[in-house]
């Protein structure tokens, strides 16, 4: 949907938990060899504090699989980093 978007001239955001990443990765190549474009944000799950023991597995590897697809990573670790590193982000996308 947000290649569309961004072939009829318009611009968009994914937002998504870690959890969905991996269904995701094969998606990614369209706008990597297409050179499209993608601006998504990620909420992480699977991390310290975690209360589901399912997000785990791919809260530990959603950086890495992203980054394995060409998606460039970029992290806010606390509230005072998100608006910052979201601009950082947008600028790049």
């Amino acid at each position: 949907m947000l290649a569309g978007d961004w072939i009829a001239g318009k611009y968009g955001v994914m937002l998504m938990q870690s959890s969905g990443v991996g269904n995701c990765i094969n998606m990614l190549s369209l706008n990597h060899e297409c050179r499209i474009p993608m601006f998504a944000l990620v909420t992480m799950r699977g991390e310290q504090g975690e209360s589901n023991p399912w997000k785990i597995p791919m809260g530990k590897s959603t950086q890495e699989a992203l980054e394995s697809a060409g998606v460039y990573v970029y992290r806010a670790d606390s509230a005072e980093e998100v608006g910052p590193t979201v601009g950082a982000a947008g600028q790049i996308a």
